[in-house]
């Protein structure tokens, strides 16, 4: 059994789906109701690679994209601070410290020997603060396997600098090494360029997730590709929809749809009596997409925003 990592979801801009790293996305509707009247329809934000993801408009041909934030509260436009080249991530609330404590994410300014490090400084089940923990003497790398000392949020693990252990499993302290951004809060990148950079929990996490194509769904097993943060792509998260899951099951955080589907108001999907419920993927133009009887395909981007090569994602969506 692994940690779950918040996605944190708001829907009250129609805009706004987050993350909060602990270990999955809750709604929010602090902030303007999904259900008022009007337009519906904010201004989609593009930015390139993390997550986004949207309330969806209402009575509109086309989604915004996806976009998350911690609850509360629910973040707006002057929260994002996603960059123009290629590389974006979410800021819910980072104070001026940058999650303070003992370093610097970005500086790595720790001593020789050690590195700066997330981890729970009250014992809990979620990353709050920043802490110089020394290097393992093998280290491994991104994509490497890696052993936490303790448990996940300990902070002390076996990946090298720059690295975290991800995806911990709880009862073996396992899991998976992950780089962390470089560059700086202000702009942060990932050394690989097929990954982008996701700051949450007021700063304590910046981590380089791999981006993806929601239609192909291509992750790795035990991952679905699913819109994270305030940029117009997608990221590689681990699956917990459990048991659940399906296209119109109530959902709280982004990985609690199975992959394929994501999230989305309960007013979209059709039967749904929940704030929120799962919806399907599809390609927009296909006929045969497999939307539930009363919704349709609508394009997931604002017209012209879509990225290249994206522009047939769309979402199943009720009127």
């Amino acid at each position: 059994m692994r940690p779950r990592v918040h996605w944190w979801l708001a829907l009250g801009v129609l805009s706004g789906l987050a993350w909060g790293c602990g270990p999955t996305v809750a709604l929010d509707t602090g902030g303007a109701d999904a259900s008022s009247s009007g337009d519906d329809a904010p201004a989609a934000t593009t930015t390139p690679p993390p997550s986004s993801t949207t309330g969806v408009p209402p009575a509109t041909t086309s989604v915004p994209p996806a976009t998350s934030t911690t609850t509360p509260p629910p973040l707006d436009s002057s929260s994002d601070t996603s960059t123009d080249d290629g590389v974006g991530f979410l800021d819910p609330g980072l104070d001026d410290g940058f999650g303070g404590d003992e370093c610097d994410l970005f500086a790595q300014d720790c001593p020789r020997g050690e590195k700066c490090m997330p981890w729970s400084n009250d014992g809990g089940g979620t990353w709050n603060a920043l802490r110089c923990s020394p290097i393992a003497r093998e280290p491994g790398a991104a994509g490497e396997p890696c052993t936490v000392e303790g448990n996940a949020f300990s902070g002390i693990d076996s990946c090298e600098l720059g690295a975290m252990c991800w995806d911990v499993d709880e009862e073996t302290n396992e899991g998976e090494c992950i780089a962390m951004c470089v560059g700086s809060p202000e702009k942060p990148a990932c050394e690989d360029e097929g990954s982008m950079c996701s700051i949450t929990g007021d700063g304590v996490l910046a981590l380089c997730f791999s981006t993806c194509d929601p239609l192909a769904q291509t992750c790795p097993e035990g991952s679905g590709c699913y819109p994270v943060g305030t940029s117009s792509s997608f990221a590689c998260i681990v699956d917990d929809s459990g048991d659940a899951g399906q296209p119109a099951d109530p959902c709280m955080f982004i990985n609690d749809c199975d992959p394929g589907t994501m999230c989305v108001p309960g007013k979209f999907v059709p039967e749904c009596f929940d704030l929120g419920c799962c919806t399907s993927f599809c390609a927009v133009g296909d006929m045969g997409a497999t939307c539930l009887p009363g919704q349709s395909c609508s394009p997931y981007y604002e017209e012209g925003s879509a990225p290249p090569g994206f522009e047939d994602v769309g979402v199943c969506l009720a009127p």
